[in-house]
């Protein structure tokens, strides 16, 4: 699983606390961290890496499984990756610190229909762990096998043949032999 992880820094400890919160709950998971800050080299992909592919005109958001946003600080670019994640379908987990004093997108959310792909949730620092193990969960869950890819199962004379005699000897249909 491949989640980005989305954070503004200022000159506030507890923002960058929780930034390495997030990151230290997301790869003890086991999940893939990209993210568009890597101060600390936490994420496995780092900020030059990122740049490049998008100079590349690779879509990195595309990509994920899932989005993680914390929106503690006002950022421009959360509107947009929002957004962007909401119209391709991506799991976004948006958090917001409790008593960060910035106006948050969570007022602007209250009473309107959110998309079930969005969680919104104000956290602490000790709460961290538990928000995202569950978004991970919730992300895994709404995972299901859909086959993109189509193709025709060809078989011999001989195979065609011994299905035959197996599904008369079964009494089934040769279909369900082969399911």
């Amino acid at each position: 699983m491949k989640i980005f992880v989305h954070t503004t820094f200022n000159h506030r400890d507890v923002i960058r606390d929780a930034y390495g919160k997030i990151l230290d709950v997301l790869k003890n998971a086991g999940v893939m961290v990209i993210s568009n800050h890597d101060e600390e080299g936490k994420a496995d992909l780092t900020r030059a890496e990122v740049e490049r592919m998008s100079d590349k005109g690779e879509n990195l958001i595309d990509k994920m499984d899932g989005i993680v946003i914390d929106a503690s600080i006002p950022d421009s670019e959360v509107g947009y990756l929002l957004a962007y994640a909401i119209s391709q379908k991506k799991p976004v987990l948006y958090l917001h610190e409790r008593h960060s004093g910035a106006k948050s997108m969570l007022s602007y959310f209250e009473g309107k229909n959110v998309p079930e792909s969005v969680v919104l949730k104000s956290y602490e620092i000790p709460e961290l762990e538990g928000i995202i193990t569950e978004f991970l969960q919730r992300t895994e869950s709404g995972d299901q096998d859909v086959p993109t890819i189509k193709f025709t199962l060809r078989i011999t004379p001989k195979i065609e043949r011994f299905l035959t005699m197996k599904s008369k000897q079964s009494r089934t249909t040769k279909r369900r032999r082969i399911i």
